[in-house]
């Protein structure tokens, strides 16, 4: 990294005040000119002693929080007046050791310079540098005084840190819909996301990442892009990085599964300036799958659904002692509903199963509640022959006053299962099952 850079201190003695009142043709009468004085100090402050604070910015360039100006100022002499600067210290360089000023006029200014400016920069550590000045002057009625004006640089240490930051659209989150062996709706279990310096190194940084949350055995599934990560000496970023795992972790279990994997970054930089963001090296992944045979469609009856004829069906409520009405399950399929207020009616959940005599291909069924009265969520499962069942999965209602559910594919089943979820109760009057 090359950081060549020069601060300087203006030691402002600047814009030259004309002595005023005189005309050119007017004698100075000399006597009248008290003894003079003057002073040396810094621009927009009290004194002549400042602080000057010294940080790298991200680019590793060394930066001063302020511009330091001092100014040697006294009152209009009638003479030329000859100003002296000498350095305080041994890292000190002036632009200037002796200035003349013009008769009529006040103002004079000299330059500090550190002398080795690249040796100060490329000291990374935490540093102080002593820069000062002497000021005499000579002239009509000027005092013997030598003045002194001082600044510190504090310079802060080098640091570069190290994090992890994702791409601005990258999903944290993946949801698969699974069902009868397959994916039905899937995605890439892909994130995307970089390595970054705040200030470069100047060494190479490479970075290792561990996954956890996961079996060793499914470790395998993980693809890195590209495999090795470096940040070359000098730069700030890696560039993109994708992390990707198969769905074959899902399918461990039969049943719905909410997965959080951990992916931490393990820095390595033989520079002594680099270190590690503890609370950035590390990203978090929601990958979810849902058994899922059915999803909601509408609280309203989809135009050209063919309902199944109720003739000869039977319907199993399951008893529970938060009913507050039991009509029987042959009130769910009477086919009245309409003024009709013969149902199950309870303060939790309601489960029942479905008989239509014999396997009838299904697509789609509907529950009326009236009232709104709904339940949160609707979990299914077929049977062909009530011993043997297939779970379709759990999907959440509209909260109106019916629901219309549509398999994601056509199923053939004799009894239908359906338990119905809520926190504060549900009043249930007729289900209906679609060709």
């Amino acid at each position: 990294m090359r950081i060549l850079y020069r601060f300087f201190f203006l030691l402002a003695i600047s814009s030259l005040t004309v002595l005023s009142g005189c005309r050119e043709d007017e004698d100075l009468n000399l006597l009248t000119y008290p003894d003079n004085n003057f002073t040396l100090a810094a621009d927009d402050e009290d004194g002549s002693e400042i602080t000057v604070n010294a940080t790298y910015n991200n680019d590793g360039i060394l930066e001063f929080d302020k511009l330091v100006t001092f100014t040697f100022r006294f009152n209009a002499s009638p003479e030329e007046t000859i100003v002296t600067f000498e350095p305080m210290g041994e890292n000190v360089e002036l632009s200037d050791t002796k200035l003349i000023i013009p008769a009529g006029y006040t103002d004079a200014n000299v330059t500090l310079n550190v002398k080795d400016m690249e040796a100060f920069q490329s000291n990374y550590d935490e540093a102080t540098c002593n820069l000062g000045v002497k000021a005499t002057v000579q002239g009509y009625k000027m005092p013997s005084t030598t003045l002194e004006a001082k600044a510190l640089i504090k310079k802060a240490a080098y640091v570069a840190t190290g994090f992890l930051e994702g791409k601005a659209d990258s999903k944290t989150t993946f949801e698969h819909i699974y069902f009868n062996g397959e994916f039905k709706k899937t995605e890439r279990n892909l994130y995307t996301f970089s390595v970054q310096l705040d200030r470069p190194a100047r060494k190479d940084v490479k970075v290792k990442l561990t996954t956890e949350g996961l079996d060793d055995e499914y470790l395998k599934d993980i693809s890195i892009t590209p495999a090795e990560i470096i940040i070359p000496a000098g730069e700030k970023t890696s560039g993109d990085i994708t992390w990707e795992i198969t769905n074959d972790f899902l399918l461990r279990t039969s049943d719905d599964s909410s997965n959080t994997l951990n992916i931490t970054a393990v820095f390595e930089c033989e520079d002594p300036v680099f270190v590690q963001d503890e609370k950035r090296s590390s990203f978090t992944l929601n990958i979810n799958k849902y058994i899922r045979g059915f999803e909601h469609i509408s609280y309203k009856r989809p135009s050209g659904w063919i309902e199944w004829a109720k003739q000869g069906w039977s319907v199993d409520v399951e008893d529970s002692s938060d009913f507050y009405q039991n009509d029987g399950g042959g009130s769910l399929i009477d086919g009245e509903t309409k003024g009709n207020y013969e149902g199950i009616c309870s303060d939790g959940d309601i489960s029942f199963t479905l008989d239509m005599g014999e396997e009838k291909t299904i697509t789609g069924v509907g529950l009326d509640y009236i009232y709104y009265y709904a339940p949160q969520n609707v979990q299914l499962s077929v049977s062909s022959d009530g011993n043997t069942w297939n779970y379709l999965g759990k999907v959440a209602t509209a909260d109106e006053n019916a629901d219309y559910y549509q398999f994601i594919e056509p199923i053939t089943a004799r009894y239908v299962k359906f338990d119905l979820l809520s926190s504060w109760g549900c009043e249930l009057y007729e289900i209906y099952v679609f060709k």
